[in-house]
């Protein structure tokens, strides 16, 4: 069972040079060691403008802590919430100006679960009001507490910040329909609209990639749907303006779609992007696709030019990379003149400029050096994040830049090896690197890294496409261990993150790009 707890106690900040900060894009501070109060293991933070609060919930506290510039504690308040009779499923959720710690309760029926709200008054550092049940569902066998947030509830906020939606999926099991049940609040958390949909989201025949919810109230679902040997996207629109749902296929005229992102902007705006090849078995990537998807009558129409193709520069320097790594073996060959293993992300700026992302994740068996002084080898299958390869669209609609960014991460468990930051018109993209690379030529073969080793580094691309990349420490140097997974974002120009360091030992750490 997950328990998502918090810090009690004043933080430091360790002192870095100021070369770490003005020679550096990208600055960090983290605190000293902290013990933590009996039952609270580790942190949520959220940031309202003014600072970075803690909050940390268990079943008998929730634990509050504002923060200054240094991450020392300016206020701070343990409120007993034992009376809630809670389990330890609990997640702090901002709504609007307000922000909420959502809990969850047992019925005494074992099939139902009973979801909770209570307001936190982040300046004076407690709870506002009484809870408020939002939702009560009953489950088709008896409920496992440890499902929770994770597997059958996904809270997910608007761009705008203006819209809660809650979608709940009543079936545990991989070969069962789904019913999937939207609701979506205000900032109030007064309940705006609720609907259920029969979905075959089920492990054999769909999966849901993601879910959103626009800044009108209506949903959106991206979706991956397996037919015998083949395989499409659809995006599912939800409204409660209309009784039917909106089927809306991700189709290339001529193309084999590969993979496909969705992205809801703070102005309203709806952009999608799918990878695209022209071979039907390989599946690999010849370029992305990007369209624009009307909020009202839900219809897809090619955004810019629609299509654009990898240039001859990215899809060679590919070519020259597989042969490096002996990546030629299947599936991770790739029909000549494209790409392998790309998983697709999509960054939208507020003036219609867009990036399209592609990291390739590749499985394969590999050599490898066992413990030092053993002088054993193996060989084994291993997962690897590696290069990343990146178009940026202009506002116009203009190709202004194609990129590889080289990288060889083993044993990464997130769904995506780094963390992408776009600050003006400059993108920096947040990684774990051999230090080895660093200065690497174009073209070399990248030396891999091992988790617990090497530097965490970022690359800088601006405008123009200029391509720099620096560290921004050395991981030996500051003693901490943490995956991407861990690194989370915070405002619009930093990330946090929190290491456990032992029994209710822990250390907080922030990110800033300048």
């Amino acid at each position: 069972m997950k328990r998502i707890i918090l810090f009690f106690a004043a933080i430091l900040a360790l002192v870095v040079t100021q070369s770490a900060y003005s020679q550096s894009a990208v600055s960090y501070k983290y605190g000293n060691d902290l013990k933590m109060p009996k039952g609270h293991y580790s942190a949520e933070y959220v940031s309202t403008g003014k600072g970075i609060t803690a909050i940390s919930t268990n079943e008998e506290s929730i634990v509050i802590d504002n923060l200054d510039d240094n991450l020392n504690v300016v206020q701070g308040n343990v409120v007993n919430i034992s009376d809630r009779h809670a389990n330890s499923l609990a997640r702090t959720i901002i709504v609007g100006k307000r922000i909420y710690n959502f809990y969850s309760v047992p019925h005494e029926s074992k099939n139902r679960l009973q979801l909770f709200a209570q307001e936190l008054n982040i300046d004076k550092a407690q709870l506002v009001g009484s809870a408020k049940n939002i939702l009560s569902k009953d489950f088709p066998r008896p409920f496992q507490w440890w499902y929770g947030f994770s597997y059958e509830w996904a809270c997910k906020v608007s761009a705008d910040n203006e819209k809660l939606m809650i979608l709940y999926k009543d079936s545990l099991h991989p070969k069962e329909e789904a019913m999937i049940e939207i609701n979506v609040y205000d900032p109030d958390l007064r309940l705006l609209w609720s609907k259920a949909s029969r979905l075959p989201i089920t492990e054999n025949k769909v999966r849901l990639i993601s879910s959103h919810v626009h800044n009108n109230g209506d949903a959106y679902l991206l979706i991956k749907i397996h037919e015998e040997d083949d395989y499409k996207f659809e995006i599912i629109k939800i409204s409660n303006k209309s009784d039917q749902v909106v089927e809306i296929p991700i189709v290339i005229p001529q193309k084999y779609v590969t993979r496909a992102a969705l992205e809801l902007s703070k102005d309203g705006k709806i952009t999608c992007a799918a990878f695209y090849s022209d071979d039907a078995e390989k599946r690999s990537a010849k370029g992305a696709f990007i369209w624009s998807i009307d909020p009202v009558s839900g219809s897809l129409k090619p955004m810019y030019q629609g299509q654009y193709d990898f240039p001859a520069e990215l899809t060679s320097s590919f070519e020259k990379q597989k042969a490096l790594h002996k990546m030629d073996q299947k599936p991770y060959k790739g029909a000549d003149g494209e790409i392998a293993n790309l998983d697709i992300n999509i960054s939208v700026t507020s003036d219609g400029a867009v990036t399209v992302l592609g990291e390739q994740n590749m499985s394969y068996t590999s050599d490898y050096l066992g413990p030092a002084g053993t002088n054993r080898s193996f060989s084994g299958e291993a997962d690897y994040n590696l290069d990343i390869y990146a178009m940026h669209i202009t506002p116009t609609g203009q190709l202004s830049w194609a990129k590889r960014i080289s990288k060889r991460l083993m044993m990464v468990t997130d769904v995506f090896g780094y963390r992408l930051r776009t600050i003006g018109s400059n993108h920096y993209f947040i990684f774990f690197d051999n230090e080895e690379n660093l200065n690497l030529s174009k073209d070399d073969k990248p030396t891999y890294y091992t988790p617990g080793h090497g530097t965490l580094v970022y690359v800088k691309i601006a405008a123009d496409g200029t391509m720099t990349k620096s560290s921004i420490f050395k991981i030996r140097d500051i003693d901490m261990k943490f995956c991407m997974s861990d690194l989370k974002n915070i405002g619009e120009q930093s990330l946090v993150f929190e290491e456990s360091r032992g029994r209710r030992i822990v250390r907080p750490f922030v990110l800033r790009i300048e």
